[in-house]
């Protein structure tokens, strides 16, 4: 099989299950960036809904009822962050570190203590959301294109078109963005800049929790430690680089999806080492962070510097 036979429907299907929690994770980044939000805290997000997920599929043996108490759970560690950062007044930055690391030792523990089992958590009792199936798109070209997905895969597609509607054509848009880019002007505007901090905070818990629901019970049905691997890390820089707006953030984490695909491609042709594989989205995000240090860093000395005599 030769290197450019790799550019199929499947690494396509592939790109968009690799891109989708990323996308969700770098939506509700984006939105909290645009508040003056810096929420670092959602790869804890995500990885306490995928297990809350996971184990309340277990226990109910109910998909829905896993899926809700998934998003639950990314939006009360949502709600950690806020009073932590906003009524507490701890630094933003480390009270995302310490939501992060509580969500690695307390998934360890819960995984031992409740299931009795070290690194992952499988049981044929699990049920996983189904993949959709758009029935009028059956036995047409774009079927194996745009069917046959699960539900949160389309939510992206959705989100990205009307957050970008939110985001540039509503007034609770302009109220966002105002709190972000002067918090002092927007305050005295009328605008209540902690309501808005607030709204993108729970708001990106909500996405925090469907990106977790996704690992554990659309893409797989089972938990793993770490499952989460840095998605969150990588869907911040995705908002980065996509200048926090929903297009954008979109465009990027096609971008990291497209390389996750593509290692797990080329593992399977030329039997790559897994490890190898596993290093190329934070390959791509040091890269993606260097080109926007670098951006910056030129931007800064275009701007002209007015010297007083």
């Amino acid at each position: 099989m030769e290197w450019f036979e790799i550019f199929d429907i499947s690494l396509f299907r592939s790109l968009i299950r690799s891109a989708t929690p990323i996308a969700l994770i770098g939506f509700g980044a984006a939105m909290c960036s645009a508040a003056g939000v810096l929420n670092i805290g959602l790869e804890g997000k995500m990885l306490n809904a995928a297990f809350i997920g996971i184990a309340a599929s277990y226990y109910s043996g109910s998909a829905l009822t896993g899926f809700i108490c998934g998003v639950l759970a990314g939006v009360l560690t949502a709600v950690l962050f806020g009073v932590l950062s906003y009524n507490l007044g701890a630094d933003e930055v480390l009270a995302g570190l310490a939501i992060n690391i509580f969500a690695i030792a307390g998934t360890r523990y819960l995984l031992e203590t409740l299931f009795k089992r070290r690194g992952f958590f499988s049981d044929p009792s699990i049920q996983g959301i189904d993949p959709i199936e758009i029935g009028f798109l059956k036995d047409t070209r774009l079927e194996q294109f745009l069917s046959g997905y699960t539900p949160s895969i389309y939510l992206v597609f959705f989100l990205a078109v009307v957050l970008y509607f939110v985001y540039y054509r509503t007034r609770l848009g302009t109220a966002i963005r105002a709190t972000g880019e002067n918090p002092e002007a927007a305050e005295d505007a009328g605008i209540n800049t902690l309501r808005m901090k607030w709204l993108t905070v729970i708001f990106s818990g909500v996405l925090a929790g469907i990106g977790g629901t996704f690992l554990s019970l659309e893409n797989m049905t089972l938990f793993t430690e770490g499952m989460s691997a840095g998605k969150g890390y990588i869907g911040l820089v995705a908002s980065s680089f996509g200048n926090n707006t929903p297009l954008g953030t979109f465009g990027a984490s096609i971008f990291f999806g497209l390389g996750d695909a593509i290692g797990i491609r080329l593992q399977g042709v030329y039997e790559l080492d897994s490890r190898l594989i596993l290093m190329i989205p934070y390959a791509l995000t040091v890269i993606i962070l260097v080109l926007i240090g670098v951006s910056q860093i030129y931007r800064v000395r275009k701007v002209p510097i007015e010297s007083k005599e």
